[in-house]
C-alpha cells in the first residue's frame, strides 16, 4: 500500500512539474519601454515593485480608478497601474 502511495506521488509530481512548465511557456511575453521598464507585470512582480505582500494586491486589484491611485502612491516612480486580468497588470 506504501508503495502504491509512492507510485501515486511521485506521478503528481511529474504533473505538477509539467504544468509548472506549460504554465511559464503559456505566459505572455511582457513588452518592455524604451527606459527597460516593463509594461506587464504579474502580483508577484509588483508586489515586490511596491514593497508590499502579494495579498495586499488582491485585496485591490478589482477596484478599477482606485487601485490605479493607490498602486501609484505606492510605487516609487510614481507610476500607476490597472489590473489587466489573469494576475498580470499594466503600466498606465
Amino acid at each position: 500500500m506504501v508503495e502504491n502511495l509512492r507510485g501515486e506521488v511521485s506521478d503528481l509530481k511529474r504533473q505538477v512539474s509539467q504544468l509548472q512548465q506549460n504554465s511559464n511557456s503559456d505566459r505572455p511575453d511582457r513588452s518592455s519601454n524604451t527606459d527597460g521598464q516593463s509594461d506587464l507585470l504579474d502580483r508577484q512582480q509588483l508586489a515586490e515593485r511596491l514593497g508590499i505582500e502579494e495579498t495586499a494586491i488582491a485585496q485591490h486589484e478589482t477596484d478599477g480608478k482606485e487601485f490605479v491611485e493607490w498602486s501609484k502612491s505606492k510605487d516609487p516612480e510614481q507610476i500607476s497601474w490597472k489590473y489587466a486580468g489573469a494576475n498580470l497588470f499594466r503600466r498606465v
